[in-house]
């Protein structure tokens, strides 16, 4: 099956800067990983929907610095934040977490049995599982003074994507970051509590003192698993490299004192924070090319741009299959949502500002074909009919859609 989305003036933009861009390729330059390892990963999807839920992990593959990263859950409609806070990963540390409904059956829960420092800390009483620790969703980020005009119920969060964003590296010798190293043989951090105790009484200019720029060394992975048909999706995630690099290049012998270390109730960093604004695009025509942006989140979003999205599926059969799609715009938010730093509705390469109908939508189009090369005889549609008033038929109107 293939998917053709609109062409936009930000794609005819990149292809003109790619035939006037004649430099070399800085290190710098952000980019999709091509060893696994990056400072930025995103997920395309988390769900607590019929019964699933989502696990993931994350790995710190430095052998000497500890790496404090922010998690973000964006809900599903408008990327606004259901919950986010900071992990810290001392050297060849791995923390993992699930995201489950919670108790009341309403509202979602990310959790861990993981020994790994965060902040705030979680809390027992917020998980549940016995011998976990959590913290619930919440709607907080679209309502009220926040209200974006969508929907205002919790049930917005049951499904979104999630973001890791990388803050700063420190070496095991600096306070802030052995305070998070693991004790053997215990296996537990040294002293969470003063991280903790630090951001809530001096924020975060102690941690900018002793932490260096982010580095290439998280990898990551996610999964959707159904126990009690003992269902498992892989979650493919994205890694991004040199997300941020104030000294225009990665140097591990000379980094830069420069962090993005926020506080845990920041709305950052976020994908806007990609510094320099340059981004290494692959091309036919061109190879790899350099390509500098006015915005950070222009530098991403040119990563991920495609007019096509091309995949087999499977229905019926003896084994009465199913293909799901996810379609997921990591970086909708800052094009389309007027509430959103630097977003003036619409931007390129998007064409439909968040309404009030809780809904931004992008026109597509479908091909579908069999194996024998046939196509169906009959039209699909992505709603139920009649769709609502305004709705384009064959649109995406959400930032992560499963089709």
């Amino acid at each position: 099956m293939k998917m053709s989305i609109r062409k936009t003036k930000l794609a005819f933009a990149i292809s003109t800067a790619l035939m006037a861009s004649a430099v070399s390729m800085p290190a710098s330059a952000v980019n999709l990983t091509d060893n696994g390892l990056g400072e930025v990963i995103l997920s395309p999807y988390y769900t607590v929907r019929n019964g699933y839920d989502t696990y993931l992990s994350v790995v710190n593959t430095s052998d000497d610095r500890v790496v404090a990263f922010k998690i973000r859950f964006r809900e599903s409609d408008n990327s606004r934040d259901a919950r986010d806070f900071i992990v810290f990963l001392s050297p060849n540390d791995v923390w993992t977490a699930v995201v489950t409904m919670g108790d009341d059956g309403e509202t979602p829960v990310v959790q861990t049995a993981d020994n790994s420092c965060t902040a705030p800390a979680l809390s027992a009483s917020a998980a549940t599982t016995e011998g976990m620790r959590g913290v619930a969703f919440t709607n907080i980020d679209y309502t009220g003074d926040n209200a974006d005009t969508g929907e205002t119920s919790i049930e917005r969060t049951t499904d979104g994507h999630f973001e890791i964003i990388a803050m700063g590296s420190a070496t095991v010798d600096k306070p802030l970051a052995a305070a998070a190293v693991h004790k053997q043989p215990e296996g537990v951090p040294a002293n969470c509590q003063l991280l903790i105790n630090t951001l809530a009484n001096e924020g975060v200019p102690p941690f900018k003192l002793q932490y260096d720029e982010p580095i290439n060394t998280l990898k990551g992975a996610a999964a959707l698993i159904k126990v009690d048909e003992g269902k498992a999706i892989g979650i493919p995630v994205s890694i991004l490299a040199n997300f941020f690099n104030p000294n225009g290049i990665e140097d591990l012998a000379n980094l830069s004192p420069e962090d993005i270390f926020q506080t845990p109730a920041a709305d950052l960093p976020n994908l806007n924070d990609a510094f320099p604004a340059l981004a290494t695009l692959v091309t036919n025509q061109y190879g790899p090319m350099s390509v500098f942006f006015d915005r950070g989140v222009d530098a991403v979003s040119a990563l991920f741009m495609t007019t096509e999205v091309i995949n087999e599926y499977a229905i019926g059969g003896a084994a009465n299959a199913e293909t799901d799609w996810i379609v997921t715009y990591p970086t909708k938010q800052f094009y389309v949502d007027a509430d959103r730093e630097g977003a003036q509705p619409a931007l390129p390469p998007f064409n439909d500002a968040f309404q009030a109908d809780g809904q931004s939508c992008e026109v597509v189009s479908y091909n579908y074909f069999n194996r024998e090369e046939r196509e169906p005889s009959i039209s699909y549609e992505l709603d139920f009919s009649p769709a609502p008033p305004g709705t384009p038929k064959s649109a995406i109107c959400q930032e992560v859609m499963n089709l």
